[in-house]
């Protein structure tokens, strides 16, 4: 028998050995893991895998670091500002990634991706800083591949934190940016690595490891980004994304080589390639790609099975429906993974067996106990950003109507309203009132499989949205809110549902849900 096969007979045996150590979270706290003890299946591959590391490959992935250069900021005015206004631990986002780093080089996985957003506005030194992190990754063996985020190129908002007011910094270009990560991904500089650049992006094609193709897609747009400091009227920094169609063609082109050579393909992207809940292109166009499912069935089509995203800072997994070609299996799973500076602080871990398939473990890091609690805390500066966008859909659709229905309550009630008379003022009603279910909200939705993760979310926020509309009300009045969400409920259940009970095509024949935390994946 062979010595793979052997270990993997003994495999439920083994498992009952180490069952005590694995329960118990001391394997985990080792590692530096947190969130949950460290799972059992997980240790078994990585373990199984170092024994036979010809038969199976060991991948990591991690998201939207946001490194912030430490010789960027220092005690002052603007960086306790930019500390108070974000939801990411930018100001400790260089202790996180050396803590990470760390971890990595404990594991030694064969090859690390990071899904775009490496920089937190883009400054040359806060660049420069990660590639050193990045450094002694390469130097231990370890391959890495990155691909740039909306934040990382051009970026008129790099600064740095020093003084009362935050002043302009260097930026990197498209060329700075394939120079300083030639050795993550931009520079094939072995005939083994079959490397290739696209012409007209920084998407390129690389096989880091025998037998796998890596697709970097570049699907930001900084080449519109404007720049006060180079003469442009304003400065902007666009956030959207988009593949380009030669593009498309040229990374399909590769797919389909890379599988006729008998490779398996994943892909690595900043922005989503599928709807992660139902009407994200509508709700938030910014995160996905326009045109995306021509993209995910000519991916699917050429042989990509895996995309590994992020973005959006959740830890979300998704399945798009089959290709056009007809073919069941022809579908692409998009992982999309949480950034690494913002609570819970999510580290992906997957091997790749003999057969093609991808086991995928979501972990989360614990550099220590008070930086865990101060990013739980520090996740609390969101919920602003979570009651404006949810304050200008509300008002864009239905702050006209509402107003003159309730103002015309009022009237013949006799009584006086506290009806918003802006997106901003409803804005802020939304968090005096609500604050606590959006922290859930935002809690469970970066941490992934969420009805596990808070299953009575859903009926909390319909009382919540409930509470509130009554307080606009005059006291006479107190039914009509039960009454008026009871009727606009079945417009936003299926979106609801979508979100925070991690279903995709609600109430369709396609409905469906992919596991978070613990996808496999056939490639």
């Amino acid at each position: 028998m062979p010595f793979y096969n052997y270990i993997c007979t003994r495999k439920q045996s083994f498992t009952m050995h180490i069952h005590p150590l694995l329960n118990s979270g001391k394997l985990g706290n080792r590692l530096g893991i947190c969130g949950k003890p460290f799972p059992r299946t997980l240790f078994i591959t990585l373990l199984l895998s170092c024994v036979v590391s010809t038969h199976a490959q060991r991948i990591a992935v991690i998201s939207d670091i946001h490194l912030l250069a430490p010789e960027l900021q220092q005690a002052s005015l603007s960086a306790e500002r930019l500390i108070t206004s974000e939801a990411k631990m930018v100001h400790k986002s260089d202790a996180i990634m050396a803590y990470t780093t760390d971890t990595l080089l404990r594991l030694h996985p064969d090859l690390v991706l990071i899904s775009g957003d490496l920089t937190y506005n883009g400054e040359r030194a806060s660049h420069q800083r990660l590639c050193q992190h990045l450094s002694r990754l390469h130097q231990a063996g370890i391959a890495v591949c990155v691909v740039p985020g909306n934040h990382d190129i051009c970026n008129p908002y790099a600064r740095k934190y020093l003084t009362t007011r935050a002043e302009d910094t260097d930026t990197v270009s498209t060329d700075d940016f394939a120079s300083l990560y030639a050795d993550f991904g931009y520079a094939g500089t072995t005939a083994a690595a079959h490397f290739m650049r696209d012409t007209l992006s920084l998407s390129y094609s690389i096989t880091p490891l025998p037998g796998l193709t890596v697709l970097g897609i570049d699907s930001n747009r900084y080449t519109e980004n404007l720049l006060m400091r180079r003469g442009d009227e304003r400065n902007e920094n666009l956030t959207a994304g988009r593949i380009r169609p030669e593009t498309l063609a040229w990374l399909c082109d590769r797919a389909t080589e890379a599988r006729a050579a008998g490779c398996k393909v994943i892909a690595l992207m900043h922005h989503h390639l599928v709807e992660h809940f139902d009407g994200e292109s509508t709700l938030l166009p910014r995160y996905i790609i326009p045109e995306a499912e021509t993209a995910v069935a000519s991916l699917a089509t050429a042989g990509v099975r895996v995309i590994f995203t992020g973005h959006l800072h959740i830890t979300d997994a998704v399945t798009s429906l089959p290709a056009s070609s007809g073919n069941p299996s022809c579908t692409i799973t998009d992982v999309s993974t949480g950034s690494l500076t913002t609570y819970p602080f999510p580290l992906r871990l997957g091997t790749i067996n003999p057969e093609g398939e991808l086991t995928l473990e979501t972990c989360f890091l614990h550099p220590s106990d008070s930086l865990v609690e101060a990013g739980r805390q520090q996740l609390e500066h969101g919920i602003n950003t979570i009651a404006n966008m949810m304050a200008d859909r509300i008002w864009e659709r239905f702050g006209k109507r509402m107003t003159e229905a309730l103002s015309l309550l009022a009237l013949f009630g006799g009584e006086d309203t506290a009806l918003p008379t802006s997106s901003r003022q409803l804005a802020e009603l939304i968090v005096s009132r609500m604050r606590p279910t959006l922290l859930r909200c935002m809690l469970t939705v970066t941490q992934g499989n969420e009805p596990e993760t808070d299953p009575t979310l859903l009926t909390d926020l319909r009382q919540d949205i409930t509470r509130l509309l009554a307080s606009f009300l005059p006291a006479s009045a107190e039914d009509t809110a039960q009454e008026i969400v009871t009727n606009l409920w079945p417009r936003i259940e299926p979106v609801a549902l979508s979100i925070f009970r991690d279903i995709n095509h609600v109430g369709l024949d396609t409905e469906s849900r992919t596991d978070d935390h613990s996808p496999v994946i056939s490639l």
